[in-house]
């Protein structure tokens, strides 16, 4: 079988086109062929084919899918798709898919030009080009698919590259003129393909041709993007011009890093792509570029560490990401990033939460990540191995922040920056350095140029020169001068630069080598002109230190109830000044809006100097109480069912609520999350207690649902302290219970043990009943899952107890089920049988149907392992039909299952196998792990019936 993905997605069996009929079946097959011989896991389809706008059913989903994936494909295909460690994966020869045959031939390609392209190298690329038949995964239409798709798209391009230096390196450069016109015409903006171009029509004595496709390239890139070409075409133009004979020399161009195949020559797992967008208009830095090349070309396949280091306003992390965007190629297993805040005191990024953030990027679904440290970081290295991989670390404050993250294996590159030398990395690593100082004048009035008008720039000369040097060649206060030249159009440069001259302490500033004064004195000027409504706003801001808020919180932190619509345009004009900017790609009333750090701190000085500790205090609970509000909003979607506190808000928003369902909940929870940690942390280290077990109790359900389990245990722990703080028993009952749950969901169980009886003891002191008997039911369940059936029996008795005295017969049932399961368990089949009759009957008295088929079921198995076989087969028969009228598929499963190993023990074979093969026919759909025991049975291998889930 053949498989397309270099154009509209084919399957081709034995001549005949396969058809797949649904899209989201399509995108499960193509993501399944990306990933060949790789597996799949269930949270990585569901990112891939629904992004964080995944729906409840997403996991449920992705089972049928695969369904009906298999029913579609032919017989001798779906033989390669099968279910690995919960995982699903394909394993297809490489030959059976295009963009894995073309992959293979651009690499074999690469390793050709280290001897010398011969015809057969370069016959074979071209075969490779022409296995495209379009645009990439055409029609296929889902989260996974737009990135795969560039991925692609940017692998052929390179490939095209790669054969125009094969052939100027054979001395093709005559044929090779109208496939690089053609091409060009296509890219027009690619200047690499534009040197290529020049470099065949000089060697074919075209070089008028050659600087009119460089003039040309100029014009566009200038016009369109603002853009200078780079220093290798400038390079190869000033060539031309000169008629350097040096360049007729037919040589090839080396790689700059010899590409190791990884997994047999392609990439294995997820491929995360993680780098943010750079700042626009990136001027100068050619050396330290340079520098970079050279440190990457030095590293010959080790694990290798790039350090860019300099003051802060300096443009480290602008200058790593323009390289890093650069390099992406070489690198096809992903690339990471992570922005460390090592110079933050409140929240630092600690080593332990960005290894669950790589660990999830990489494709290791949440349940999966360790929660011990060691094993989390043991985990990551054996991920990384046999992976080429590109990490940016950005501003880290010390060696030890960033020790955790540095790959074990050769193949991976590390850049780390950093405002410090970092000694530990040099000395323990072998890290090239690369010094960031300031930018050179010329390039500094670069910045002005592109920022404030080229035309106002060329007018006053002088000027500029003048407001260069005042700005030091510091970019951020560069940007920020230019800002304040755009936000007043009739302010001359000429003015601004006399301004700056006469505030001696500005020019002592910009002498400073760590910069942070020239901003925050170049910031002052900018923050004075602010019209006061605008200026309270900046300030206000600067209390929050989470990645960025939008137009509602803004709102909050003013305190206007209105508070969407009067930040909205208020973050618009701050924006316009470059005091903020907006960290997502749509409209600024969409999206969050986020302060340089500098522009950060300069703001919370503002907001100290300018506002007593007690307005600062109430913007933050004003903050909170809206987190809340919208937060309990939002579980009550997720989770109709969860009880929630009585919360205290002193302040609300007449805001509408951005969400309407549980999925928008979901979404708006996902990009929240980093801002109510942060709040949270913050209430706490302020002592605003109330705030923060709030906080606490309305991310839970959010946390849970992601398996933030870091996040969940550290909120919800923060939250009990709050609550214990508060004197509220009720308060800290939730929370107790909360933090129970995160240790048990981390399989932690004294921790969750103590937790479970710190909430019991707290419903006991607030004189809540019924939740010290749901309290007593969990420590019950807990101890069962770990085995200890007799506190099990103890915890679950007494919270029965407490159940039939408040007259709750669905938990009672619920109950009095879980303790007949643990009797059962320990060999005590009577008493199993009696208490599990009373959950029954409870069950009936409380109308819970869906709960009676589970509890008859687990009753009948009971009667069947007393020996009781018509009892047990008409209470097997019973539970299955009322499963099967509910729609329960897993419990219709099992309990055919079950009825099947009845009918086998009582000697009826044929009864057992028809049971048996309907129960394998149903699990199968779901792709349940027990079809293996079924498989078993109908085989007539040895197992144990009557076995409990």
């Amino acid at each position: 079988m053949k498989y397309g993905l270099l154009g509209p997605l084919t399957i081709e069996s034995e001549g005949q086109q396969v058809q797949i009929p649904g899209p989201r079946l399509r995108a499960a097959l193509t993501m399944l062929l990306l990933q060949n011989g790789s597996p799949v896991a269930v949270e990585q389809f569901i990112d891939g084919l629904w992004g964080e706008r995944s729906p409840q059913t997403a996991r449920a989903q992705i089972h049928n899918i695969i369904s009906k994936l298999r029913k579609a494909l032919p017989a001798e295909a779906g033989e390669h798709l099968k279910l690995i460690n919960g995982a699903y994966q394909l394993t297809l020869p490489p030959d059976a898919i295009d963009a894995t045959r073309f992959i293979a031939s651009v690499r074999a390609a690469r390793a050709a030009v280290k001897t010398g392209p011969t015809s057969a190298s370069i016959a074979e690329l071209r075969t490779a080009l022409a296995l495209w038949r379009g645009e990439p995964l055409s029609g296929i239409e889902a989260p996974f698919a737009e990135p795969a798709r560039a991925r692609l798209e940017e692998t052929r391009f390179a490939a095209h590259e790669l054969l125009a230096d094969m052939e100027l390196a054979a001395g093709r450069h005559h044929e090779l003129i109208p496939e690089l016109t053609a091409l060009l015409d296509r890219y027009p903006a690619r200047e690499h393909l534009g040197e290529r171009l020049m470099l065949a029509l000089y060697r074919s004595g075209r070089r008028t041709d050659a600087l009119a496709v460089a003039r040309r390239l100029r014009t566009l890139l200038a016009g369109e993007y603002g853009l200078d070409p780079g220093a290798g075409f400038a390079e190869l133009e000033q060539g031309i011009l000169r008629g350097d004979r040096a360049l007729l020399d037919p040589e090839p161009k080396p790689e700059p890093v010899p590409r190791r195949d990884t997994k047999g020559g392609r990439a294995s797992g997820a491929v995360p792509s993680q780098l943010p967008l750079g700042t626009v208009g990136f001027v100068g830095r050619a050396e330290e570029l340079k520098q970079l090349d050279h440190g990457i070309e030095a590293l010959s396949g080790e694990p290798g560490v790039l350090l860019v280091t300099g003051p802060a306003g300096s443009g480290k992390t602008t200058l790593a990401l323009r390289w890093a965007r650069a390099k992406q190629d070489l690198f096809p297993d992903g690339t990471l990033f992570a922005d460390l805040r090592g110079y933050d005191q409140d929240s630092p990024d600690s080593p332990v939460r960005v290894l669950e953030r790589f660990l999830l990027a990489m494709g290791v679904p949440g349940p999966g990540i360790p929660s011990d440290f060691a094993a989390r970081e043991d985990l990551y290295r054996s991920w990384l191995a046999d992976r080429r991989v590109l990490l940016l670390l950005d501003n880290a404050g010390d060696y030890s922040q960033i020790q955790s993250l540095l790959p074990g294996s050769p193949g991976s590159l590390t850049v780390v920056t950093s405002r410090d030398a970092l000694g530990g990395l040099v000395v323990r690593t072998g890290a090239i350095t690369v010094r960031l100082g300031m930018l050179p004048l010329d390039d500094s009035v670069e910045v002005l140029r592109r920022s404030a008008g080229a035309t106002r720039v060329a007018d006053a000369p002088e000027a500029a020169l003048a407001l260069a040097r005042l700005c030091g060649g510091l970019p951020l206060a560069l940007r920020i001068a230019a800002a304040r030249l755009v936000e007043q159009p009739t302010l001359s440069l000429k003015q601004l630069a006399d301004e700056l001259a006469a505030d001696g302490r500005l020019l002592d500033g910009l002498a400073l080598s760590d910069g942070e004064s020239a901003v925050a004195r170049t910031l002052d000027h900018t923050y004075r002109r602010l019209p006061a409504e605008l200026a309270r706003t900046f300030r206000l801001m600067g209390l929050h230190n989470g990645p960025g808020l939008g137009p509602g919180a803004v709102g909050a932190l003013l305190g206007e109830t209105d508070g969407a619509s009067i930040a909205a345009p208020r973050l618009r004009a701050l924006e316009a000044v470059h005091l903020v900017a907006r960290s997502g790609s749509g409209t600024v009333s969409q999206d969050h809006c986020a302060m340089h750090d500098l522009v950060r701190l300069y703001a919370l000085s503002r907001t100290e100097a300018e506002e007593t500790p007690q307005e600062r205090r109430e913007a933050l609970s004003r903050l909170a109480d809206w987190y809340v509000a919208l937060g309990e909003a939002g579980t009550r979607l997720i989770m109709p069912e969860r009880p929630l506190a009585q919360f205290e808000l002193k302040w609300h928003a007449s805001d509408r609520i951005p969400f309407t369902d549980a999925e928008q909940a979901m979404a708006w929870f996902d990009d929240e999350a980093e801002n109510m940690l942060a709040l949270t942390r913050q209430c706490a280290t302020l002592g605003q207690h109330t705030a923060v077990w709030q906080l606490a109790d309305v991310q839970m359900i959010h946390q849970m649902r992601r398996h933030l389990l870091d996040n969940m245990l550290e909120t919800q722990k923060l939250g009990e302290a709050a609550a214990t703080a508060s004197g509220s028993d009720d308060a800290v009952g939730k929370l107790a219970n909360s933090v129970g749950i995160a240790h048990s969901l981390r399989r932690e169980f004294p921790e969750a043990v103590a937790a479970y009886e710190r909430s019991l003891a707290a419903y006991l002191r607030a004189g809540d009943h019924f939740r010290a008997a749901v309290g007593q039911m969990n420590l019950g369940s807990l101890h069962y899952d770990f085995g200890q059936f007799t506190e099990a029996r103890a915890h679950l008795r007494q919270s029965a107890e407490m159940l039939r005295g408040l007259g709750e017969h669905r938990l009672l049932g619920i109950c009095l089920g879980n303790l007949g399961l643990t009797y059962s368990d320990q060999g005590d089949m009577p008493a199993a049988r009696e208490l599990l009759e009373e959950a029954v009957a409870m069950a009936e008295k409380a109308g819970a149907g869906d709960q009676i088929y589970i509890i008859r079921g687990d009753l009948a198995e009971v009667y069947l392992l007393l020996g009781k076989y018509a009892e047990g087969v008409e209470g097997t028969t019973t539970a299955l039909a009322s499963a099967r009228f509910h729609g329960d598929r897993l419990h219709t499963g099992r309990l055919l299952r079950q009825l099947g190993d009845a009918e086998s023990e009582a000697g009826n074979a044929a009864q057992a196998s028809t049971a048996w093969e309907e129960s394998l026919q149903v699990l199968a759909e779901l792709d349940s792990p027990e079809c293996e025991e079924l498989r078993d049975r109908l085989a007539g291998r040895r197992y144990r019936p009557f076995r409990k889930r």
